[in-house]
């Protein structure tokens, strides 16, 4: 499976969970759209893509835009990268990495950056996650953005040297 189809996935529970909300069933939003109950279903249950003029179209039907879907996440992307950074800051205590541990556990819909986020966090806690999906996350990156080198700035410990070298090449 293609890493990023986990985004479109999202997105279907995303459009499911604004449909639910507004009190639209799967069959009004069909026969709003001329899309088929089947293929909402299945994109609302991550089996399917959508092209994205079928996605606005659903937003439409649902009185949204894609502008409407972007500002919710925007913001909780700046509050993303900013619990990053207090925690690449503050990694020794264990207390305020828990509080923030806590809070991204509460986002309904984590993407895959969120998902490691987590991850992280709870290796750094001694939770005993995986690392192995940290290393796939931090191994596929061609670009150390600021929200990948305050992660790193976490976990570098616990990484192995030859992905130390890689990193240190793209920061």
């Amino acid at each position: 499976m293609n890493k990023n189809f986990t985004e479109v996935q999202k997105l279907g529970q995303l459009i499911r969970h604004m449909r639910e909300m507004r009190g639209i069933s799967a069959a009004k939003l069909a026969q709003k759209t001329q899309v088929s109950t089947s293929a909402i279903s299945k994109f609302e249950r991550g089996q399917t893509d959508m092209q994205l003029s079928t996605t606005i179209q659903l937003l439409a039907a649902m009185g949204m835009s894609m502008k409407d879907l972007c500002r919710q996440e925007v913001f909780e992307g700046f509050r993303l990268l900013d619990w990053a950074q207090m925690a690449s800051e503050n990694k020794q205590n264990r207390e305020f990495l828990s509080g923030i541990l806590e809070n991204v556990q509460k986002i309904e819909y984590r993407l895959r950056h969120e998902i490691i986020f987590c991850r992280i966090l709870r290796l750094h806690l001694g939770l005993h996650d995986s690392i192995d999906e940290v290393i796939n996350y931090f191994e596929d990156l061609e670009i150390l953005l600021e929200f990948d080198d305050y992660l790193y700035q976490i976990v570098s410990t616990d990484l192995p040297e030859w992905l130390i070298q890689h990193l240190e090449k793209i920061r």
